[in-house]
C-alpha cells in the first residue's frame, strides 16, 4: 500500500513538473507576445466574439488618448465609436488596408481622422471566436516617408559626389610633358597596393584627379572613392564628417545618425585633400584609425572595422610644419610612404594648348557647340604664368566659352578673364610672337590685338567703377595721366560710362 502511494506521489510530482514547464513556457510566450505588440509602431487590438476588448497595444492607446487599463475589458464601441470589427466577425470576412475614418465626436490624441486598417476574424473549429485588427497611422507613414526621402537625398548627394570624378584614368589625363608623364608612371606603379600615398603639388595642379586615377588603376576600383577637403570643413565638424555619429550624439544631429567618410569608403579609397590644414587634435585621431583600422562614431561605445586606402594631398611643406609643431611627425611618417610630385602648369607649358583644347572639347560636347580658340588667344594662354595652375586654365576656358557667342563661336583674347587680359595688355608677358612669313604683318597684328585687348580691359574697368578714372588707373597700375593718353589713343569716350553702372561690351 505504501509502495503504491509513493508511486502515485512520484507520478504527481512528474505531472507538476510538466505543468510548471508548460506554465513557464506560456509565461515566456505571453511576455514575448506583449513585448512584441508594444514594440509595434502600428496599432493593434483583439476583441472576443461579444466585442469586448481583450488586448490593445500601447501605440494604439496613445493614438486614441486612452490608458491601457481603462480600455481592456470594455466594449469596442465604447472606445472606437464606429468600429466595423463586429461586422467583420459576423460575416467572417478579411479586410486588408481598408481606410477607416473616425467620427467627428471622437478626438484622437494626434488629431488624425483617417487610418488604414487590416481586420480578420479568428476561427476555431469553424466558429469565429475573436477578431484582430492592425492599424497603420498616417502620421507614422508620413514620418517614415520623410525619413526615406532624407536617406534618398543623402544617397543622391554621395552619388553626385562620385559622379563628379567620372571614371578618370591616367589615359584620360592629356599631356606631352616629360615631367608630368614621369609622375603618371610613378603613380601607376604605386596603384596596386594598399600603402598610403602622399601627393605633392601646388594648388590647382589636379591632385584630386590624380588620386581618382590611382583609385581607378587599383584593385579597389569597384569600391567607393570618397573625397574630403580638410581645409573646407570647420574644425568642430570634421570629426563627425570623417567618423560619423549615432542617433542623438549631439544637438542638431540627424535622426538615425550618419555614416562618416571612413565608413562610406570601406574597401575603397579615401582622399584627404589639404591634409596640412587638419587640426592637431584630429591628426592624432586619424593616426589612431590608421593604426587600428577601426572607427568609433561620435556618441558610440563600439568600433567599426574599416578597410580603407588613404591618399593624402597637400601644397604645403609638411616637414616644415613638423618643425613648427603644427603637424604630427608620426602621422607624416604614416602618410609619406609613397610620394608623388605633380608638376605645376608653369613647369609643363607644352601641355597648355593640349589642356585648353581638352577643356574646350568637354564644353562643346556638353552644350552641343563648336567653339574654337583663335591663334592670338592660344599665344596668350601659352605665355601666361598660371599661378592657379590647371584649375585656373579650366576656368579661363570656361569664361571664354560663355563669352564666345559675341565672337561667333571663337574665343578671342578679350573674352579671357580680366587678370589674363590685363597681363597681356600691359605687355608683362615674356612671349615670342609666332613665326609667320611676313614679320611686319605679324608685328602689326600683335600690336592690333594688344590694343584691342587693352581697350576692352579699360572699358571693363570704367563700367565697373562707373567712369571713375582714378579707380580705373589704380586698378590698371598706371598713372592717371597715362590713362588719359590711352583713352585718347584708343578712342574711348570716358564720359559715356560715368552715369551708367552696367553696360555690355
Amino acid at each position: 500500500m505504501e509502495k503504491k502511494l509513493n508511486q502515485e506521489i512520484l507520478a504527481l510530482r512528474e505531472q507538476v513538473e510538466v505543468l510548471q514547464k508548460q506554465i513557464e513556457a506560456l509565461r515566456i510566450k505571453t511576455l514575448t507576445y506583449e513585448k512584441s505588440i508594444d514594440a509595434l509602431h502600428d496599432g493593434f487590438f483583439i476583441v472576443d466574439r461579444q466585442g469586448i476588448i481583450v488586448e490593445m497595444n500601447q501605440a494604439y492607446c496613445d493614438f486614441l488618448g486612452f490608458s491601457r487599463e481603462n480600455v481592456i475589458g470594455k466594449p469596442i464601441h465604447d472606445v472606437i465609436y464606429n468600429t466595423k470589427m463586429l461586422d467583420i466577425m459576423e460575416r467572417n470576412i478579411i479586410e486588408h488596408d481598408s481606410f477607416h475614418q473616425y467620427e467627428n465626436q471622437q478626438k484622437t490624441a494626434s488629431g488624425e481622422r483617417l487610418v488604414a486598417v487590416s481586420r480578420l476574424p479568428v476561427s476555431d473549429a469553424g466558429e469565429v471566436i475573436a477578431g484582430v485588427a492592425l492599424i497603420k497611422f498616417s502620421h507614422y507613414t508620413i514620418k517614415l516617408a520623410h525619413s526615406l526621402q532624407e536617406m534618398q537625398r543623402e544617397i543622391e548627394y554621395y552619388r553626385k559626389e562620385l559622379s563628379k570624378h567620372g571614371f578618370m584614368t591616367f589615359d584620360d589625363l592629356p599631356s606631352i610633358s616629360p615631367s608630368y608623364e614621369k609622375s603618371k608612371r610613378t603613380a601607376l606603379r604605386f596603384a596596386n597596393n594598399s600603402l598610403p600615398i602622399l601627393l605633392l603639388g601646388e594648388t590647382g595642379v589636379g591632385k584630386e584627379v590624380f588620386a581618382h586615377a590611382i583609385h581607378q588603376a587599383s584593385e579597389r576600383r569597384a569600391a567607393p572613392f570618397i573625397s574630403v577637403n580638410c581645409a573646407s570643413i570647420p574644425s568642430e565638424l570634421i570629426e563627425s564628417e570623417l567618423f560619423g555619429y549615432v542617433d542623438g550624439a549631439f544637438t542638431g544631429s540627424k535622426r538615425g545618425g550618419k555614416k562618416g567618410k571612413f565608413e562610406l569608403a570601406n574597401h575603397g579609397t579615401l582622399f584627404l585633400d589639404e591634409i596640412g590644414d587638419m587640426p592637431l587634435l584630429m591628426q592624432s585621431k586619424l593616426l589612431r584609425i590608421l593604426q587600428s583600422q577601426e572607427v568609433e562614431k561620435l556618441g558610440s561605445e563600439h568600433t567599426i572595422p574599416v578597410d580603407v586606402r588613404i591618399i593624402a594631398a597637400t601644397h604645403q611643406d609638411l616637414y616644415q610644419k613638423v618643425e613648427e609643431n603644427t603637424f604630427r611627425a608620426d602621422l607624416l611618417y604614416r602618410l609619406d610612404v609613397l610620394q608623388v610630385n605633380i608638376p605645376s602648369l608653369q613647369e609643363r607649358k607644352e601641355d597648355i594648348h593640349i589642356l585648353a583644347k581638352y577643356f574646350l572639347n568637354e564644353l562643346n560636347t556638353e552644350y552641343s557647340k563648336n567653339v574654337t580658340l583663335c591663334a592670338e588667344t592660344v599665344h596668350i594662354l601659352e605665355n601666361y604664368n598660371w599661378p592657379g595652375n590647371v584649375r585656373e586654365l579650366r576656368n579661363a576656358i570656361g569664361r571664354g566659352f560663355m563669352m564666345s557667342d559675341e565672337g561667333k563661336n571663337t574665343i578671342y583674347p578679350q573674352y579671357l578673364p580680366a587678370k589674363i587680359a590685363k597681363a597681356a595688355a600691359t605687355n608683362t608677358l615674356c612671349c615670342t610672337p609666332p613665326q609667320i612669313q611676313d614679320s611686319q604683318q605679324a608685328e602689326g597684328g600683335k600690336k592690333q590685338i594688344l590694343a584691342q585687348v587693352e581697350r576692352e580691359l579699360i572699358i571693363n574697368y570704367l563700367q565697373q567703377f562707373n567712369g571713375n578714372l582714378s579707380k580705373t588707373a589704380n586698378e590698371l597700375g598706371i598713372h592717371r595721366t597715362t590713362l588719359y593718353n590711352k583713352l585718347e589713343i584708343l578712342e574711348i569716350p570716358a564720359k559715356k560710362y560715368r552715369d551708367i553702372k552696367q553696360l555690355t561690351i
